[in-house]
């Protein structure tokens, strides 16, 4: 079989003021033609389809026109739920869909049953994103390691060794690159040691954004469009796994909006603009020393894709702090706090409209 791998799709996710739906759209539309091109077999869904547990309308009507042009090209579809999906709502329906070769993971919540799916000498397990809390309702798990509840989960998985085995799973890898559009779960408590995979032929994962490589068999495919700025030097791709003898290859998606960061003082940039893509997601960084009054509804008006605008110099300097704990005054309270801030202290009109304001809500 020549099997595609995709994740981390987040359907309806917003960035601010920005919506990604019509990138999502336009982009579902590619990856099929890529399919179709490359005449894959099946298609993995390693997770995260959604943005959120509850999905938009215009989510599930996307995903919905999405499996149903893959049913109707013969294109198997293999997927589970992320840790951004409700598992109940994506499992729903799943065994009248195997009708149409539309395979989804159990809700785990509800049963510990993992789907497995027979193709000819390959099994393909479908395991949704597990936490140890899931585990401990099904088998006796003491502590809230996720390395461990994944052992035990995989463990009793009754793996037939004479067949070819795949997992498609959605956990993070210890060492493995995150993106600033990913949760971060605090201390590092859900890395999972990549020897849990052992027994699997190839593991097709999802979660983490950047598409890499943790051995020759484990892959993370990666998300199917730039969610961060962190991506913005990522190249987004398909990842094709010949199942003979899961030697793999990569089609490279063409992004709708590129991310791009841009460095400069605020004239400067608006001075430059025809230099500038408008068509990209933005990320504006000024270098001037003080804020710019309504810089950003400015510089929008030029760059409506403008996302975050921000200042490079340091607001916050841990060799400059001090502690205003002594000081009585608000007025000096505020003028240390604007210095620290700034750089620079209050000029005479600024102090005396501070005093006003400080007046006016003492009075009150």
């Amino acid at each position: 079989m020549i099997l595609a791998h995709i994740s981390d799709l987040h359907l309806g996710m917003h960035f601010k003021n920005i919506s990604f739906i019509d990138d999502q759209k336009i982009i579902l539309n590619d990856i099929l033609t890529i399919l179709i091109e490359n005449k894959a077999d099946g298609l993995i869904i390693a997770g995260d389809i959604y943005d959120t547990a509850l999905a938009t309308n215009d989510a599930i009507s996307l995903f919905n026109d999405f499996l149903n042009k893959l049913y109707l090209n013969n294109i198997k579809v293999y997927m589970i739920a992320g840790n951004h999906d409700n598992g109940q709502r994506v499992s729903f329906g799943n065994e009248l869909l195997v009708n149409s070769n539309i395979y989804i993971s159990n809700n785990f919540e509800i049963t510990k049953d993992i789907r497995v799916v027979h193709e000819d000498d390959t099994d393909i397990y479908l395991l949704p994103f597990i936490k140890p809390l899931m585990v401990k309702k099904y088998y006796d798990l003491e502590s809230d390691d996720y390395n461990h509840a994944l052992k035990i989960v995989i463990d009793n998985l009754n793996i037939d060794h004479n067949k070819k085995n795949i997992l498609v799973a959605h956990q993070f890898i210890t060492n493995a690159l995150r993106c600033d559009s990913e949760d971060i779960t605090i201390g590092g408590l859900d890395n999972v040691d990549a020897g849990v995979f052992d027994a699997f032929d190839y593991v097709a994962l999802g979660h983490l954004h950047r598409p890499q490589n943790i051995t020759d068999k484990i892959r993370y495919s990666g998300s199917i469009l730039k969610y961060s700025f962190s991506e913005r030097n990522d190249h987004k791709s398909i990842t094709f796994i010949d199942t003979r003898d899961f030697s793999k290859s990569y089609v490279e998606l063409n992004m709708i909006h590129d991310f791009i960061q841009i460095k400069g003082y605020y004239n400067e940039i608006m001075d430059d603009e025809d230099m500038i893509d408008k068509n990209a997601y933005l990320h504006i960084i000024l270098k001037d020393e003080k804020e710019i009054p309504y810089a950003y509804d400015h510089l929008e008006q030029i760059f409506p894709n403008l996302m975050v605008l921000s200042y490079e110099h340091k607001q916050y300097n841990a060799e400059t702090v001090e502690m205003i704990n002594d000081k009585a005054d608000p007025i000096d309270i505020v003028a240390d706090f604007y210095k620290m801030m700034n750089n620079e202290t209050l000029d005479d009109k600024q102090e005396l409209y501070l005093k006003k304001m400080i007046e006016k809500v003492w009075n009150k």
